[in-house]
């Protein structure tokens, strides 16, 4: 796609949401089940979010990028390496996050320092209340990797270990949230 304003070429792949989530590489395929679901639904809600919104990227005309400053999105072949993640796809399609209703941007990145950080402290700008600072155990003491808003996946994955619930993992990162399936 060619846009004026400017002057460059875009390369987009335009793929059904479902699809998109199956090629993302956010995580080995090998990391507990709950945790896959948990991440996908994170995934979907970051995407749809900018999706409602004309995407992240007006001027280029498309949504979001595949790296990691979005989502990293390697296709079909990563797809069919990861039949887990793909199995979590299937098992929460159309489970998204909301706060009072509407879909929410749920960030998330690699590891927290035992504290995760708000919106505002990172990003500066108006708080978002289900983006706030919390304590998170899992992680105490280790390197913070990341922006440190929202899910951080390794302390997540901990959670998953210790049996916890992807809603009740996606709950604890994102507070007071909803789980709302909005689409078979």
């Amino acid at each position: 796609r060619y846009v004026p304003d400017t002057s460059r070429l875009w390369a987009i792949n335009e793929l059904l949401l479902e699809e998109y989530l199956k090629g993302l590489v956010e995580t080995s395929d090998g990391a507990p089940s709950e945790f896959h679901q948990a991440q996908v639904v994170a995934a979907r809600s970051f995407a749809l979010y900018h999706i409602e919104r004309g995407g992240k990227y007006k001027k280029g005309q498309f949504v979001l990028t595949n790296s990691a400053s979005d989502q990293v999105y390697r296709g079909a072949k990563a797809a069919a390496r990861r039949p887990n993640l793909v199995a979590a796809v299937e098992a929460t399609r159309g489970i998204v996050v909301t706060y009072d209703g509407d879909v929410v941007v749920t960030p998330y990145y690699a590891q927290s320092d035992g504290r995760t950080r708000g919106w505002e402290q990172v990003w500066g700008g108006k708080p978002k209340a289900w983006l706030a600072s919390i304590a998170d155990p899992p992680c105490e003491g280790k390197r913070k990797i990341g922006h440190g808003v929202g899910m951080p996946q390794r302390c997540a994955m901990e959670l998953a270990r210790q049996g916890w619930t992807f809603q009740t993992i996606l709950r604890n990162y994102y507070q007071g949230v909803q789980l709302q399936k909005i689409y078979e």
